[in-house]
């Protein structure tokens, strides 16, 4: 299955949900609460549900796919009172449907993930999602993020992998590499670090990342929403030095 087809039928069944998308925040998310209308949303000043194609953080560590990192599906799911499996669970099933319409046995599974490390200033759980055995995404459900507390309501954010869909859907070769439409590779359309505002470079000191911060902290001339989108992005592009010093 191209990526564009799976990216029309994920459109598609968002608007039977009357969910919005929302326009890619233009660099790499390491959490998804980075996206600064899925940080409001989940501060319930927002829109609400909504969804967007985001391209995420390169996964590092033994075993992790260093090939290609196009876009992942990235959906909150609205502040809830405790339906959120239910509403997760009748989005996949629907999904599940419509990429395999003969086959019943291919469907989508979600088990607890004790692999997320919670960092100090966030609050939730994670599971992980399957599709025909295959781990293709993940659930988390915050009740605090920085900034933030959820007042007793569950925050859930799905993330799936739309690559590992398309390959998964395809039963003809699952190792084959997966491409935007015809002809089209993904490498030609993705971008991988379109929003560069300037920052030092990823090797730099926890002092010269708070030099960044005051900077944007102290602009007299920058209104509220650029200064959240500023932080938001330095948050993601030195969160492993920023993470390292409570």
């Amino acid at each position: 299955m191209y990526l564009l087809k799976l990216t029309e039928m994920l459109r598609r069944i968002f608007a039977d949900f009357a969910v919005p998308e929302l326009p890619a925040f233009p660099a790499p998310l390491v959490e998804p609460w980075c996206h600064p209308d899925i940080y409001l949303s989940i501060a319930g000043r927002g829109i609400g549900s909504c969804f967007a194609f985001q391209i995420p953080v390169t996964a590092a560590g033994f075993l992790a796919d260093q090939s290609c990192n196009n876009h992942d599906l990235v959906w909150f799911a609205g502040l809830q009172n405790g339906e959120y499996l239910k509403t997760v669970s009748d989005f996949l099933q629907i999904l599940q449907k419509e990429l395999f319409l003969k086959d019943e046995n291919a469907v989508f599974s979600i088990l607890a993930d004790s692999r997320r490390k919670f960092l100090p200033f966030e609050e939730g759980s994670s599971w992980k999602i399957f599709l025909a055995g295959v781990e293709c995404g993940r659930m988390t459900v915050y009740a605090g993020i920085p900034g933030v507390n959820t007042d007793n309501r569950m925050a859930p954010v799905l993330i799936l992998n739309l690559r590992a869909i398309a390959r998964i859907s395809d039963s003809s070769d699952y190792l084959q590499e997966i491409s935007w439409s015809p002809g089209v590779g993904v490498e030609r359309l993705a971008v991988f670090n379109a929003w560069n505002p300037g920052l030092p470079t990823s090797e730099c000191s926890l002092s010269e990342v708070k030099d960044e911060i005051n900077k944007i902290s102290n602009a007299s001339d920058a209104n509220p929403e650029a200064k959240l989108c500023h932080l938001l992005g330095i948050y993601g592009a030195y969160a492993r030095v920023i993470n390292q010093n409570q």
